[in-house]
Order: structure tokens, then sequence, then C-alpha cells
């Protein structure tokens, strides 16, 4: 078996049958009940479905690989620009080391836009730099012990009472946060959308990712003054362990995003969680999650790009705000 038998192409998820995706699925993990499941919703229904870029290696008729590119707009310092995320990455057990991939790669980078990758296993991470993608710092998780006490007893293996969660009205030092329930007003013109460098994210695409998906269930939250939306912040809450899945703020406001760290931390607590796990690449929310006790760990899911060949130069990284929603880890 050589690569001089595989057929490279563009698969279209809105017109083609999904057959060949289950059956490589199944093939490396063994199982597709998840990406049939979410199927519908992550390519059909995205809002920007029409543009996703699902890049496919055939051999004798039979899906060996594949790659997707979920675009999204990158706001940094230079402009607005197009970039993707590369999700849904993928060898048959049988075709992996003869550089399919590595095609692949290289096919989904010659629209010259600016290509991240996020969640990427060791193996592939070194495959990635050998390509051309760059590392981006800072990218390890930061993790803050809610309850030190229950964490212990938890390692000891001791069981211990979870409290049901509180609706956020009743903590009188929060009562500018509510939860969200609908995409309206104020997300008509939320400030804490367009000031901060980083993906370009709207009402549609909110809507989308957190209240739509079908296999995840959120907490959102948005602070509010005088009617005007200051934060957004998602929350995942599993068992003990609390993530921060996206969080927003007005770049104007000096009380932010502490104010929402502070939130973050009280409603996880209340709801159980031992622990608050969060990842960002801003130098100003980690700044401000380290002020409020979240610890540097050496875990990190190896953001990286791989540079356009625009011309216009390499962004500031820890200036730019991406965040564990951002690519497909969160959701797969």
């Amino acid at each position: 078996m050589t690569t001089e038998t595989v057929r490279y192409r563009t698969f279209d998820p809105l017109k083609e049958e999904p057959t060949p995706i289950f059956r490589l699925f199944e093939l490396v993990y063994g199982d597709s009940a998840a990406i049939r499941n979410r199927w519908e919703w992550e390519f059909l229904q995205n809002p920007r479905s029409r543009e996703i870029r699902m890049l496919t290696a055939e051999s004798d008729g039979e899906l060996v690989a594949m790659t997707v590119r979920m675009p999204f707009v990158l706001r940094t310092d230079r402009g607005d620009e197009p970039a993707y995320f590369a999700t849904n990455s993928m060898t048959a057990p049988h075709w992996r080391g003869k550089g399919v991939i590595r095609r692949l790669y290289d096919m989904a980078a010659e629209d010259g836009a600016l290509h991240f990758s996020k969640g990427t296993a060791p193996a592939m991470y070194r495959q990635l730099l050998g390509m051309g993608y760059r590392e981006i710092v800072p990218n390890t998780y930061m993790t803050c012990l809610l309850s030190p006490l229950r964490w212990v007893a938890a390692k000891a293996g001791c069981s211990w009472r979870q409290s049901e969660p509180r609706q956020p009205a009743v903590f009188a030092d929060f009562a500018d946060f509510a939860p969200v329930e609908h995409f309206e007003a104020p997300f008509n013109a939320p400030a804490c959308f367009g000031t901060l460098p980083g993906p370009v994210r709207d009402v549609s695409y909110l809507a989308w990712r957190y209240h739509q998906i079908p296999h995840r269930r959120y907490q959102l939250f948005c602070r509010l003054l005088d009617g005007r939306m200051i934060s957004f912040l998602v929350l995942r809450i599993e068992g003990m362990t609390a993530r921060i899945v996206d969080i927003s703020w007005d770049g104007s406001r000096q009380d932010e995003p502490a104010r929402t760290l502070r939130f973050a931390k009280c409603f996880a607590r209340t709801a159980g969680a031992v622990k608050l796990i969060l990842w960002g690449t801003s130098e100003k929310l980690r700044s401000a999650a380290s002020r409020a006790m979240f610890l540097k760990r050496a875990e990190t899911p190896h953001f990286s790009y791989r540079p356009g060949t625009s011309g216009a130069g390499t962004p500031t990284w820890p200036g730019i705000h991406f965040v564990h929603g951002d690519g497909d880890v969160e959701y797969l």
C-alpha cells in the first residue's frame, strides 16, 4: 500500500451522506456514536456551515483519513482576518505513518489563512511542528481549588454530601449576574464581544454553540449594569469538577475579568464543585486568574498555529483571547 493509491478531495457534508465518515470513526475509535449524535448540529446547523471545509483521503473507495477546518474571524490589532480551527483530524490505523494526514494539512493551508490546532496528542503535535505549525504561549491550564478540605477528602476516598446549585439571584454579592436563557437583548449589541482581540462570535454562533448543542449542558451567565452587558460566562459542571468554557468582558472595565472570575468560583462552589479549571491565552485573563488563586499547571492542550501567507506578520499572542470552548476539544 502506498500513498500514490490515495485520492484527496473535499467532502461536502451538506450534500453527501456521512456514512463514510462514520465508518472512519469506527476504525479509529471503535465506535461512531459520538459523531452520529453531533453530526447534524456540528456540520449542518452551524451558522457558517457553507464555509466548513472537510478534507478527506480515500483508497479503494474507503475513507482512510480526514481533517476539518471550522471557519472564524480573528480580530487582532492589525484588523480582522479569516482563520480556521483544525478539528476532527484522524487517520485509519493501517494508514498511519504514510504522510496522508500531512498531505491533508498542506491542502488545508493552501488558502493562505491562519490555521489553529488545539487538543493535539503529543505524537500529532510533533508532526504539526514538522509541518510548520508554531507553539502559542501561554497555553497551560489553570486550576483553583474551591474546597481544599473536600478535595483532600475525595483524594482519600471519603464521600461528601453534594449541595444543590442555587440560582445566582441568591448571591447577595452578585446581584448584577443573571442566567442567560435567550440570546436576545442585551446580546443585540454586547460590548464584551467587540473590544477583545480574538475570535469574533456573534449571537447566532453563541446560540448554536451553547444552547443548541445536543450532548453538552452548560450554565450561562451575563453581568448586567443598567441594562448593558458587561461580561459573559459559560460554565460546565460535571461532578466535583467545573470548567470555565467561555468568558468574555468589556475591555474598558477595570474590574473585569476579576469580578466574573469571582462569580464563577462562587457559583461553582455552591454547585458542589471542588475545583475550577480555566484555559485561556489572554495575559490579562491569566493575570486576573492568578490573583484569584488559580494555579498554573503543566498540562497543556498544545495550542499552535500555522502562519498564513498574507505577509501581515504574526499577532502578539499573549494579547489574543482564546478560551477552552474554541475549537472542538470541549464538545468532542
